[in-house]
């Protein structure tokens, strides 16, 4: 066996070990891949859905603002008037 021979065997060894260690290294990339997009759906499911509970509770506290605001001048109209009657 001549010197050849030994580095086609060496060399041949070592793109073996490499193309195994880079299939191995694709399926793992194509794995992340896959997790990271199941990842970015999830994040994009939870932020669609606190949207719509923002504007659920938009729609709810709206009303009850006004609600709120429209007691408030019923009693300061009352507390005048109590005043006013009380006074004269």
């Amino acid at each position: 066996m001549d010197a050849f021979e030994v580095l086609v065997i060496i060399l041949s060894v070592f793109l073996a070990l490499f193309l195994i260690l880079g299939m191995i290294f694709l399926i793992m990339l194509i794995r992340l891949t896959v997790k990271i997009r199941r990842i970015a759906q999830t994040v994009g499911e939870t932020a669609d859905n606190v949207k719509q509970f923002v504007d659920n509770v938009k729609k709810i506290a709206s009303p009850a603002v006004v609600t709120q605001l429209v007691v408030r001048w019923i009693r300061n109209l009352i507390n005048k008037k109590k005043g006013r009657c009380n006074g004269q």
